[in-house]
């Protein structure tokens, strides 16, 4: 009896421990990091987890009829993840294959969706591919740019680290539409909208522009005269804009309410001159704008170098009413290290560098008038200024053509030296291989020793 009563007793422990060991396996995480389904919270829907489904492969290929196989016949799940937490909208991110990635964002996908082992988002794996025009894809559909990963860094971080400039350009410099059609609606207390619907898409348009250079501003308002026409309103909501998002409780975007004031500054001084010219009488023969454009590419004697814009741009950011911004301070910071203008770079330069990201080199040139990168045009005589189109030449040559001649000299001095110094390279170089010829042959045609 002593003997079957201690039987009993270990069987039932053997049992108690084998429901122990099978509760723990479904609690602990699966491969990934995932949750097992019988642990999702309660009252949400546990992710479906395929470590091994066909669609991840043939999403990297770029198989889009296969993909609408799957998801609209055989009504596969959008949102399946795989082993390391990722949905097929984030492998098509990574690739940036662009029609799949558009239609998985049309069929529902979620461009904030996923469970990945180290919190990576859609954002952050088309940032770090370098997939620019996926991150604009993702952003109009409704991604965050504020998610962070477990080293807590933004999709624009990481794409900054590995030097994809042009995604952390489209990040930074994002705006929703609704931030802007919001003003175009008459909120209460209002006899009227702020901001009338026919200038929503042309301010749009400028707010998400990358180049804040106060030129590239009139030239756009050049083209859209229902904005200068309607200047004291834009002025407005532009400043309001920009107070949106530094008090915006959630989420302060430093870039966005800086972006925001500059804009507002150049306009309100476009407003302000335009009132001042139309009180001055007289024929004018040149549009305001125009005069406005030529007011700030005036240089200096010496070298032409435009020290009013310069001026205009430090009291435009010495303007900012929250100087406790770090992107403030750094601006502050790089400015007062360069004081001698024309040694280091344009405050335009350094402005849209604070928007855009910092690069460590550049392989293009800046257009000399409106400071649009990669302008791909030279000034015929000198070669030595470079601009965007005709437009922007034009309107520079008042300044140019006094310097062109010296310029022209100076590059065709320079071009010689650079010739007679590749031609004596490749003199030399073909010396010692002629050297290294004949001494070969020396050694060959030496009597073999018996």
């Amino acid at each position: 009896e002593k003997i079957d009563f201690i039987k009993m007793v270990t069987d039932t422990k053997i049992t108690e421990m084998e429901k122990n060991e099978e509760e723990k396996d479904l609690k602990e995480p699966l491969e990934g990091g995932e949750l097992a389904a019988t642990d999702a919270k309660e009252g949400e829907k546990p992710a479906e987890i395929i470590h091994d489904h066909p669609i991840f492969r043939i999403v990297e290929d770029g198989d889009l009829e296969t993909i609408q196989n799957l998801i609209e016949v055989e009504g596969l799940n959008i949102e399946l993840e795989d082993q390391h937490g990722m949905t097929p909208l984030m492998h098509s991110c990574w690739k940036g294959t662009l029609a799949v990635t558009e239609y998985l964002l049309k069929q529902g996908a979620d461009p904030n969706g996923g469970n990945h082992e180290h919190h990576y988002t859609c954002l952050h794996f088309a940032g770090l591919a370098g997939k620019a025009e996926v991150c604009r894809m993702l952003l109009e559909a409704g991604a965050k740019s504020y998610h962070t990963n477990t080293v807590n860094r933004t999709a624009a971080s990481m794409a900054a680290f590995v030097g994809n400039h042009d995604c952390v350009s489209i990040i930074n410099n994002f705006v929703a539409k609704e931030d802007v059609w919001y003003y175009t609606r008459k909120q209460p207390l209002e006899s009227e909208p702020k901001l009338p619907v026919s200038l929503a898409k042309p301010l749009y348009r400028i707010v998400m522009g990358m180049n804040t250079h106060p030129v590239r501003i009139a030239l756009l308002l050049r083209e859209e005269p229902a904005l200068l026409q309607n200047i004291s309103k834009v002025t407005k909501v532009l400043e309001l804009m920009s107070d949106k998002e530094y008090k915006n409780r959630r989420d302060v975007n430093e870039v966005l309410s800086l972006k925001f004031h500059i804009l507002q500054f150049i306009f309100k001084n476009i407003e302000l001159e335009k009132e001042k010219d139309e009180k001055k009488s007289g024929e004018k023969k040149t549009p305001f704008i125009d005069r406005w454009i030529k007011s700030m590419l005036i240089g200096r004697e010496s070298d032409g170098y435009a020290v009013y814009q310069e001026n205009f741009l430090r009291q435009g950011i010495k303007e900012f009413p929250y100087p406790e911004l770090q992107l403030f301070k750094m601006l502050v910071t790089n400015f007062s290290h360069c004081m001698n203008y024309g040694d280091g770079q344009t405050a335009a330069e350094y402005i849209n560098g604070a928007f855009n990201g910092q690069k460590g080199f550049k392989d293009f040139e800046n257009c000399d008038t409106c400071g649009e990168e990669k302008a791909m045009k030279k000034c015929a005589t000198c070669k030595s200024v470079d601009y965007c189109n005709q437009t922007c030449q034009k309107f520079h040559w008042f300044m140019h053509k006094k310097f062109c001649a010296n310029l022209a000299t100076t590059y065709k001095e320079s071009k010689e030296r650079q010739d007679k110094r590749e031609k004596e390279e490749t003199e030399k170089k073909s010396n010692e291989e002629n050297a290294k010829g004949s001494d070969s042959i020396e050694v060959s045609t030496e009597p073999a020793s018996s």
